[in-house]
């Protein structure tokens, strides 16, 4: 499915406008992206409308380093997200499972590099991720097999390709490096399973990841703004909004929520 061509300008639109509110700011390498580790660290999450987010940037550019690779300040991702036939991870996260994970392969598409990542989530509500180097050329890799099985006890044999999330991201650090927030736009899904394609391109998620004994100037920034933090995960919603008949009670508040900031009426992009 391809987007109209109003919507294609408009998406543009917003992208040039990002362009050019992070060209001002100063660069940070990822060799010194590593350094900020944050590893006693707070992740908070927002919903906005793609539109604002030139201007929230601006808010807090004199407190912010954007990341740069190969002289891209905006980066293109892919995240393929596997689950068994059943979705049991999608059901584990809809059910409130207090310690679950997900597997995914995630690709830096301009540095050509993808990682097999499982993203575990503790009853202590912390975050882990494991990752190894991946390529297409490698499915049938023992050693993939071995590291699926140890990180979850799950059987390689029993995951499938589920979900295709596509996006652009801009990563940023404060001065301090005790602040990292990446911001998510035109964001896109296209379903393995049935091949349902939906489009976000209206939506941006910012996720703030910083360190509990430092005072965080962008969420600061952003409550000003009154935009409300909003716990979501990317792959729960693109499954929810392209897979019928599926368990999605407690995302139906947050979709209504994304079609309200986005100024959808209807469900748009479903193919």
């Amino acid at each position: 499915m391809k987007m109209a061509s109003r919507e294609d300008h408009h998406t543009m639109q917003v992208q040039h406008k990002i362009q050019s509110v992070i060209s001002g700011l100063p660069k940070i390498s990822l060799d010194e992206m590593n350094d900020v580790k944050l590893m006693n660290r707070t992740d908070t999450k927002y919903l906005v409308n793609a539109n604002d987010i030139p201007g929230i940037i601006s808010l807090a550019s004199h407190n912010y380093h954007v990341q740069e690779i190969d002289h891209h300040r905006i980066a293109d991702y892919g995240t393929l997200y596997l689950d068994t036939n059943d979705l049991l991870f999608y059901r584990a996260h809809m059910n409130g499972k207090l310690n679950r994970f997900k597997w995914r392969i995630r690709s830096y598409f301009d540095s050509q590099i993808s990682f097999l990542e499982i993203k575990k989530k503790t009853n202590k509500g912390r975050t882990e991720k494991s990752r190894i180097l991946y390529s297409p050329a490698d499915t049938q890799g023992k050693w993939i097999a071995d590291f699926i099985l140890a990180e979850s006890d799950v059987l390689a044999e029993n995951l499938r390709p589920v979900l295709q999330n596509n996006f652009k991201r801009v990563t940023l650090v404060n001065n301090d490096k005790s602040e990292r927030l990446t911001i998510d736009f035109n964001i896109s899904y296209r379903n393995c399973l049935n091949g349902k394609l939906y489009i976000l391109n209206n939506l941006g998620i910012i996720e703030i990841k910083y360190d509990r004994c430092c005072e965080s100037m962008m969420r600061k920034q952003i409550a000003e703004l009154r935009i409300k933090k909003s716990g979501i995960s990317k792959y729960c919603l693109g499954v929810a909004l392209t897979t019928d008949h599926v368990k999605q009670n407690s995302y139906k508040r947050k979709i209504r929520y994304i079609y309200k900031i986005t100024n959808q009426n209807e469900p748009n992009g479903r193919a």
